[in-house]
């Protein structure tokens, strides 16, 4: 992994608000119960929360955290939703938590709702523990879902992400004009 290639990445698409969530678990004699569950991909930290019913009035509870993480990672940052015709500028925010600087290969890649108006492969150096913001122009050239994916790859580790937003039809201004009359008697 440290030669003069890059490391091909995972492609992030799972994000969610919650990891897991269940109502009832059983424990065993012990008041031990064991959960597995697969994270999503968001790399952020996150709360765990339990609590405990035992027979009569014994209850517990406990919290701890939980941080899902990479050495190398990517935020994506878009608006929300697209407007046909509209231009926008999509981000990419590289950190490198590697124990070196880093020569990062940053990718754009949407589908034909987009069209990009910057060049879509970017490099740049990021120190030690540094980060980096990518920009890149982009035109919204129809309505439907916009995908876009965006890479940052070096040769130690990479990181990416894909995430869909809508694009909406852009409305054309319309005014409704007229003008009339009303007879003093009223009619």
């Amino acid at each position: 992994a440290g030669g003069t290639g890059t490391v091909e990445p995972t492609v992030r698409t799972n994000f969610a608000d919650t990891a897991f969530w269940s109502a009832a678990i059983v424990t065993n004699q012990k008041g031990e119960a064991e959960v597995e569950w697969t994270m999503p991909e968001n790399l952020s930290s996150w709360k765990l929360r339990t609590w405990a019913l035992g027979k009569g009035t014994r209850v517990g509870e406990n919290t701890t955290e939980l941080v899902t993480t990479k050495n190398l990672l990517l935020r994506l940052q878009a608006p929300r939703f697209f407007v046909e015709t509209d231009e926008v500028v999509l981000s990419a925010n590289v950190h490198n938590y590697l124990k070196t600087a880093k020569s990062v290969k940053v990718l754009l890649e949407v589908n034909d709702c987009l069209v990009p108006l910057d060049a879509a492969e970017k490099t740049v150096r990021i120190d030690a523990t540094g980060e980096q913001r990518v920009d890149w122009r982009v035109r919204v050239a129809h309505e439907g879902t916009a995908t876009v994916r965006m890479k940052a790859l070096t040769n130690e580790e990479s990181d990416a992400m894909e995430m869909k937003f809508p694009a909406k039809v852009h409305g054309i201004p319309k005014t409704v004009s007229f003008s009339g009359q009303i007879r003093p008697d009223g009619k």
